[in-house]
């Protein structure tokens, strides 16, 4: 019988994204600049506007001090917003 645990999946998927997050904190302090988030979710083949990721920013980064933590940057990968945006923008790139 084959295990379908969802939060295996789950486990998984946080630690793959703690793998990118990681790459991209150059300083090693858990943050990486919101200059940076869009480059994070390029190099996951997600790509987004500008205006996308401020809103969402807004949002998510409280304390508005142009850093984002692991914990941010988990909301921003299971944000609603980008999710259902996810489709459209990358397909907007190809043909």
């Amino acid at each position: 019988m084959a295990n379908a645990n969802p939060e295996s999946t789950t486990q998984t998927t946080d630690l793959e994204l703690k793998k990118v997050f990681d790459q991209f904190d150059s300083k090693g302090d858990g943050k990486v600049s919101v200059s940076k988030v869009n480059d994070v979710l390029k190099s996951m083949g997600r790509s987004y506007t500008f205006e996308e990721i401020d809103r969402l920013l807004d949002k998510i980064d409280k304390h508005r001090d142009e850093n984002v933590n692991f914990e941010e940057f988990q909301k921003i990968m299971s944000s609603p917003e980008l999710l259902k945006n996810q489709g459209s923008a990358a397909n907007a790139g190809s043909g």
